[in-house]
């Protein structure tokens, strides 16, 4: 079953504060905004430090991590435990491939 078309006029009615990617989760879209300059830098830092400490992170918490506080800049009200049950294998990947994106973490084609 295909997804609805993102309704352009649904930032008019639901506004957020940063731009971003349309998710469609539970029945409607969330915009997945970039990571912060400071989510981005706490984020390398805990990294860095559970490194050093030998306590690896699962990579899927991590990745849960990263796509909760990128969500969390238009939606306080998202924590992790409403993500594990809203995201499946496809929007999962969606949220890691925007968030790659966005934070320029993967090559951009001319005019992207």
């Amino acid at each position: 079953m295909p997804l609805p078309a993102f309704p352009k006029d649904q930032m008019d009615t639901e506004p957020v504060k940063f731009r971003g990617t349309p998710i469609y989760l539970h029945g409607k879209f969330y915009i997945l905004p970039p990571l912060s300059v400071g989510q981005w830098e706490q984020n390398e830092k805990d990294e860095k430090a559970a490194a050093e400490s030998g306590q690896q992170e699962e990579t899927l918490q991590k990745t849960m991590r990263l796509i909760c506080l990128a969500f969390s800049r238009n939606y306080p009200e998202i924590n992790q435990p409403w993500l594990r049950d809203a995201l499946d294998a496809s929007t999962l990947r969606e949220c890691i491939d925007a968030l790659n994106k966005q934070s320029g973490l993967v090559a951009r084609g001319p005019g992207e």
